[in-house]
């Protein structure tokens, strides 16, 4: 078990900074809100935090094995 990513898809304002940091795991939905990639291969926790940290509107959550949120 790893990491878990969430996106309050409310809190979206579609910047794009996922996506383009890490295609393989973030799309934009039909509502150009940043969605996950089903299947998308895993991000190593430090990546998915970086990315977290670099989303304006602190949209993307990154949660461990155990269910705790890491802090971005």
């Amino acid at each position: 078990m790893g990491i878990r990513i969430a996106i309050d898809k409310q809190s979206c304002a579609s910047s794009g900074r996922c996506v383009k940091a890490a295609r393989e795991v973030f799309q934009f939905n039909d509502d150009f809100l940043a969605d996950l990639i089903a299947d998308a291969p895993a991000l190593d926790r430090d990546r998915a935090v970086e990315i977290a940290r670099a989303c304006p509107t602190q949209a993307i959550r990154v949660f461990d094995e155990t269910g705790e949120e890491l802090d971005p």
